[in-house]
């Protein structure tokens, strides 16, 4: 490590705040000033700020709401879940009754006695 000086006085009650930062994180003094620079840093390189971000959420909240809503509108009711199985099962008992009939037609009428 190089060690250097800093060309610039320091008004005396920031360096009483340093020296209690240092004494109360139980940190050395370059440590300090390295966390305060990063600290700075990420404030002023943040891309957005907290509000923009709660913005964002409520932004993205709406959506999902919207979405589930569609989802809501697309799914079926329980009248029309019960309308689809009664049709199936038509379709299924008429299906069974032709290949009954197709079959006797063909092995005779006492295959499924």
């Amino acid at each position: 490590m190089v060690k250097g000086r800093l060309n610039h006085r320091l008004h005396p009650d920031l360096i009483k705040r340093l020296r209690e930062l240092k004494a109360s994180q139980k940190l050395s003094m370059e440590d300090l000033i390295s966390d305060a620079l990063d600290a700075l840093e990420r404030e002023v390189y943040l891309p957005e700020t907290l509000l923009e971000r709660v913005e964002n959420l409520e932004v993205q909240a709406r959506l999902i709401i919207k979405k589930v809503e569609l989802l809501d509108q697309k799914s079926m009711s329980a009248d029309q879940i019960k309308y689809f199985f009664q049709v199936l099962e038509k379709q299924l008992v008429d299906h069974d009754e032709a290949e009954i009939a197709r079959l006797r037609r063909i092995h005779g009428p006492h295959l499924f006695d």
